[in-house]
């Protein structure tokens, strides 16, 4: 039980820091938001475009996309970690909290100078399902291995 407990407090912390970085984050203004896209940009770039095949606005454009997928599927992941056994009454708790989460991300963006836009809470609501999803399917192969089924 003791272990239980200690898993919840170490996985509450990390949801709590996963929160901190998405939404101190989207309090970046545009030009510090450039620049930590074109750091990374400047790293992925080699990597999967070694040619230059990718128009630098269409690789900028998905690298952002991929940090938000990225980055809420880790919220999702954590969310499932830390309301196991799943019931179908804490998958929409679940989702419901990834969606408010991303609307607040986007909500913050305003207030910031950057433009806030739908289509980054539909992203981010689809890579928090995404994590959530991985995690669950996870868990239940560990069960279903652990039964000897």
């Amino acid at each position: 039980m003791f272990l239980k407990r200690k898993k919840q407090i170490v996985f509450s912390i990390l949801l709590a820091l996963i929160l901190l970085f998405i939404w101190s984050n989207s309090l970046a203004g545009s030009k510090q938001s450039n620049a930590l896209s074109g750091w990374v940009e400047k790293l992925l770039k080699p990597l999967i475009d070694p040619q230059g095949n990718i128009p630098a606005k269409v690789f900028d454009y998905e690298v952002r996309k991929a940090a938000h997928i990225i980055e809420y599927a880790i919220l999702g992941a954590m969310l499932v970690w830390l309301s196991t056994p799943i019931k179908k009454q804490t998958v929409s708790l679940l989702l419901f909290t990834a969606l408010m989460t991303a609307v607040i991300d986007e909500t913050i963006q305003i207030f910031t100078g950057r433009t806030s836009q739908v289509q980054d809470i539909w992203i981010d609501f689809f890579g928090a399902g995404a994590g959530m999803a991985i995690v669950y399917a996870i868990t239940r192969v560990a069960q279903t291995r652990k039964r000897g089924v």
